[in-house]
């Protein structure tokens, strides 16, 4: 099943994948802008979508294979992982961060992302991720707490 999805995943990313990417360029036509960046573009925002089939294969739990512990906890990491690198690469938390803060997010979200099925060093990888991710969620929180009491 995840070999299936893996290869199905990637068919459907070709629409935002240059040089192909038919729905990015469709998208550029409607705007009126440059086709290879609105792929390039699109590719950046959608790299989640690139990780997931890995996932699949090495995570079996995110097709519902496992148990229900293992369910939960390989959906949670994934879904905080994608979260904090998504935040990295946009540059945006809970508020505009500064690139140090970025680069965190986006290690934190690797770390969150290691499969911990597929070694024992993975499981204190996703520990190490954990903490680091509550450590920059409350920094951000702080810190986008003084940002709003500054233009208050």
């Amino acid at each position: 099943m995840a070999a299936h999805l893996f290869i199905l995943y990637f068919g459907i990313m070709s629409l935002i994948t240059p040089p192909i990417a038919t729905a990015a360029f469709v998208a550029a036509t409607i705007a009126k802008t440059d086709p290879m960046a609105a792929g390039w573009t699109a590719m950046r925002f959608g790299w989640a979508s690139y990780i997931v089939p890995f996932l699949f294969v090495y995570s079996p739990a995110l097709i519902m294979r496992g148990s229900i512990t293992e369910i939960v906890a390989v959906m949670t990491l994934s879904i905080a992982g994608i979260w904090f690198v998504c935040a990295g690469f946009t540059g945006y938390a809970l508020r505009v961060m500064p690139l140090p803060a970025r680069a965190a997010f986006v290690v934190c979200g690797i770390l969150l992302l290691m499969p911990f099925q597929a070694s024992s060093i993975n499981a204190w990888l996703n520990a190490a991720g954990a903490a680091l991710g509550i450590l920059l969620f409350f920094w951000e929180l702080r810190k986008a707490k003084e940002v709003a009491h500054v233009r208050a």
